[in-house]
Parts: C-alpha cells; sequence; structure tokens
C-alpha cells in the first residue's frame, strides 16, 4: 500500500509543473487534473510535443540494470 503522503505530494509535484507551464505559456485551454493524472487536449503536434517535452522528469540511463 502506497503512502499516505502520495495525494499531497503529488498536489505539490502537479502545481510545480502547472506554474512553469503557464509561465512558458504553453498550458492548453483543455487541462484538467484529478491527484496524478492529467488530460490535456493540444491544438496541434508541434504544441503536443513541446508540451511533452516540458514534463520529462525523471529520465535517467540504464546502467547494469539500474536507474
Amino acid at each position: 500500500m502506497g503512502s499516505p503522503l502520495g495525494p499531497l505530494l503529488a498536489i505539490v509535484f502537479l502545481c510545480s509543473i502547472e506554474d512553469n507551464l503557464r509561465h512558458e505559456n504553453l498550458l492548453s485551454d483543455m487541462y484538467k487534473r484529478y491527484v496524478g493524472n492529467i488530460f490535456v487536449v493540444m491544438s496541434n503536434i508541434p504544441a503536443a510535443e513541446a508540451f511533452l517535452a516540458s514534463i520529462q522528469y525523471g529520465v535517467g540511463q540504464q546502467e547494469r540494470d539500474t536507474l
């Protein structure tokens, strides 16, 4: 079972992402969030690619079966 802090951390993390997206003017008109999930409709493919590039967190290279 997950930690009781999980939903709170998800809210803090997503609020941080939303603030950055608003600042960069990448937040879509159709953006909805529920706890740790988001639903976004973008107007075109370049806008969607820019949005996805701006939310890439925790990407790492695998070395010896670990990240």
